[in-house]
């Protein structure tokens, strides 16, 4: 089956793009039964690999530095993960460019169908980017069939001044979903995918983090309609 691949991007650090993509891959692995492949290309930090404590090892811009394959680390039957370390290295010991690195990445998605067939990994994708990606470069990759979930903040959209409300509006209508991170219940209905505000469990480990969200009966039904938009039904009836 051909992958069907999914970015979760944002404009802002901090908003909850990585633990969203964490949670996403948590539910549709552990609660729905449906084999995950995570890829952490935010290459300004490479926070997924850390939340999921991954080891460190060739990740997914090794071919490009050393010509070397990358590491999968299994994290638990069903749920995968390429690690973004040298990714974060290459960009912020080496200065490779933003452009070598988007470049990069857009051939991941190209030549994902046959990574996924050679090492029987499962075609739901999700990747964790770094914030600020271009829109030029989204909007290719959505030509190649990539779907978008872009990550806000309710405090930060709150914030944001005149010009920047106008690269929100951009990014807003080039998604194809937007969720808005951290709402109260008087904030949750501002967008049609909200995240509650929780408690951060005192275990940063992934799957504490994972439970403790969707602990909340609104955030189990968000995460619950993310991944029925963005994934089709036949992907996730399978077990």
């Amino acid at each position: 089956m051909k992958p069907v691949i999914i970015f979760v991007t944002s404009l802002d650090g901090g908003v909850g793009k990585t633990t969203l993509t964490a949670v996403l891959a948590y539910h549709a692995a552990v609660n729905k039964r449906q084999p995950v492949l995570l890829i952490d290309a935010d290459w300004e930090k490479a926070e997924l690999s850390q939340l999921f404590r991954a080891e460190y090892g060739p990740g997914w811009l090794s071919p490009f530095l050393r010509g070397e394959e990358p590491a999968v680390f299994k994290v638990r039957d069903g749920l995968y993960l390429v690690p973004g370390y040298d990714a974060a290295e290459a960009y912020q010991l080496y200065d490779f460019s933003i452009a070598e690195l988007e470049r990069a990445l857009e051939m991941w998605v190209e030549n994902m169908p046959a990574f996924t067939a050679s090492r029987g990994l499962p075609p739901a994708v999700i990747i964790d980017t770094t914030p600020t990606l271009r829109l030029s470069f989204l909007n290719k990759l959505k030509e190649k069939g990539v779907k978008i979930i872009f990550v806000a903040d309710t405090r930060g959209v709150s914030r944001v001044s005149d010009i920047k409300v106008e690269h929100y509006a951009s990014y807003f209508k080039l998604a194809d979903v937007v969720i808005i991170n951290n709402t109260s219940l008087f904030t949750r209905n501002t967008a049609p995918y909200t995240i509650r505000r929780i408690s951060t469990p005192k275990d940063l480990h992934w799957e504490a983090v994972a439970k403790a969200l969707l602990k909340n009966r609104h955030n189990r039904r968000t995460v619950e309609a993310l991944l029925d938009k963005v994934y089709p039904a036949s992907l996730l009836g399978q077990t």
